[in-house]
C-alpha cells in the first residue's frame, strides 16, 4: 500500500505532499489540481515501469507537458513510499525529462520508529547503480524512466522487486470514457482494461468463469434486470461485449435482451468498468469524478464497494453525496482538500483536520460539512496551516 506520495515540479504540484490511506478521496474546486495528482501518480508508476514515451503518447502530451510552469526548474523529483508485510519503503528519483531518464535513484528501508534511521538498498548515481550488497556496476546500456525497468527480479532480490510491483501496479482511469469502453478489443495480457476503458472486453473475455459469474452477481446487486455478461470471438481477434438483460411483457412472460457494448447506457457501462478491476492484478486504482454517469441511488453501495475493496482506491468527487456515504472515521482519514495557494501551486490537507471543517463535523455528516463550508475559505485556512508548519520547522 502507498502511504505517501511527494512530487516536485509537475504541473502544478510543486512541492506536493500527500498521505494516502487505503480509501483517499480527493476534493476541491475546479482546476485546484485534483486530476493532475493522479497523473501525477500514474507517471510514478510509467517511471518505474520504463513506458515513459508511451504514457505520454496515449495522453497527448510532450516533455515540455510535464514540468511546472511555476518555477524555473527542469527535473522532476518523485517519492513514493510503501507500506509492504508492515515495513516502510521509500523509492526517491530525480527524473530528467530531456534525457527521459531517472539520473538519481534511491530504494530505501526504513526503521519502524523512525524515517531518518534508513537503509539503502539500491542506489543510482553518477552513471552506476549499487546493490545493498556495495557491488556498483557502469550503466552502460540505453533505457527510459527508472532502470529498475531493465533490471532482472533475480538481480534486485525480493525487497527491490516488491517495491517495484507496487508502484508499478498503480492505473489511473481519468480517461476513462463511454465511447472507449464500447469499442471492440483485440485479445491482451495487460490485465487491466486500458487508460481509458478500451479494453473492458478483451478484459471481460479473459476472465475466469467464477470471476465472471461473480461480476454479474456484483451487477445485478444494481440492476437486478442482468443475467449475464457475454464476450464473443470475432474474426481478425476482436472481442465483443454483450449484456443479457430479462424484463417482462405485458402477459407476465419473462423475455432475454441481448444488448451490444456499444448501445449499453454510459452509467451502467462505468459501473462495470470500475467492478470489473477488482480482477486486475493491479494494486491501486485511480478514479476521477467517481460519480460521473452514475445514478445517486446506486451510489452508496458504489462508495461501500470501493470502501471496503482489497485493493487501494483513489477517487476525485464533486459530490458532497459521496462524503455523506462514508463513516465520520472513514471521511477524516481520507477526504483530503486539494487547494492552489495564491502562488498557482497545488497543495493538499486533511479535510477534517482543518479546524472549522472539523466543528462542523461534530454536529453534521461528512458531506454536509462539506455543502456548510466554503471550500475557497477552507483552502486559506489550510494554506495558514501548512505556512504556520514550514515556519516551524
Amino acid at each position: 500500500m502507498i502511504t505517501r506520495f511527494y512530487i516536485d515540479n509537475f504541473k502544478s504540484l510543486v512541492d506536493f505532499d500527500l498521505k494516502l490511506a487505503n480509501f483517499t478521496c480527493l476534493i476541491g474546486l475546479n482546476g485546484a489540481g485534483k486530476s493532475t495528482v493522479l497523473q501525477a501518480l500514474d507517471f510514478a508508476s510509467a517511471l518505474i515501469s520504463g513506458d515513459v514515451n508511451t504514457w505520454l503518447s496515449k495522453r497527448n502530451w510532450n516533455t515540455k507537458d510535464l514540468n511546472s510552469k511555476l518555477v524555473n526548474r527542469s527535473n522532476i523529483k518523485v517519492q513514493v513510499y510503501v507500506k509492504i508485510n508492515d515495513q516502510l519503503y521509500g523509492w526517491s528519483v530525480v527524473f530528467n525529462r530531456n534525457k527521459l531518464v531517472c539520473t538519481r535513484e534511491v530504494i530505501a528501508r526504513f526503521d519502524k520508529n523512525s524515517l531518518k534511521n534508513r537503509r539503502d538498498l539500491f542506489l543510482v548515481k553518477d552513471g552506476r547503480y549499487t546493490l545493498a550488497s556495495g557491488h556498483s556496476v557502469p550503466i552502460d546500456f540505453q533505457y527510459q524512466g527508472s532502470i529498475l525497468s531493465q533490471l532482472k527480479s533475480k538481480l534486485l532480490g525480493d525487497e527491490i522487486h516488491a517495491v517495484k510491483k507496487c508502484i508499478e501496479d498503480i492505473r489511473s482511469l481519468d480517461l476513462l470514457s463511454p465511447q472507449s469502453l464500447r469499442l471492440r478489443a483485440r485479445k491482451s495480457d495487460k490485465g487491466d482494461i486500458g487508460m481509458g476503458g478500451e479494453q473492458l472486453s478483451a478484459f471481460v473475455h479473459q476472465l475466469s468463469e467464477d470471476q465472471r459469474i461473480q461480476l454479474v452477481q456484483q451487477l445485478r446487486s444494481y440492476y437486478p434486470q442482468v443475467l449475464d455478461i457475454k464476450t464473443r470471438a470475432l474474426r481478425s481477434g476482436w472481442i465483443q461485449l454483450e449484456l443479457i438483460e430479462e424484463y417482462s411483457d405485458i402477459d407476465f412472460d419473462t423475455q432475454e435482451l441481448k444488448t451490444e457494448a456499444r448501445h449499453i447506457n454510459d452509467g451502467m457501462l462505468r459501473l462495470l468498468a470500475i467492478l470489473a478491476q477488482q480482477f486486475s492484478p493491479l494494486e491501486t486504482l485511480l478514479f476521477d469524478e467517481i460519480e460521473n454517469g452514475i445514478n445517486p441511488e446506486v451510489t452508496e453501495k458504489v462508495v461501500d464497494a470501493l470502501v471496503s475493496s482489497p485493493k487501494q482506491i483513489i477517487v476525485t468527487t464533486h459530490s458532497p453525496m459521496i462524503l455523506n456515504y462514508m463513516s465520520d472515521e472513514v471521511a477524516k482519514e481520507s477526504v483530503n482538500l486539494i487547494y492552489k495557494g495564491e502562488n498557482g501551486q497545488t497543495h493538499a490537507a486533511r479535510f477534517f483536520e482543518i479546524p472549522s471543517v472539523a466543528k462542523k463535523l461534530e454536529s453534521l455528516p461528512p458531506g454536509s460539512a462539506m455543502l456548510d463550508v466554503y471550500l475557497q475559505d477552507a483552502a486559506r485556512e489550510a494554506e495558514e496551516q501548512r505556512q504556520t508548519k514550514s515556519q516551524d520547522k
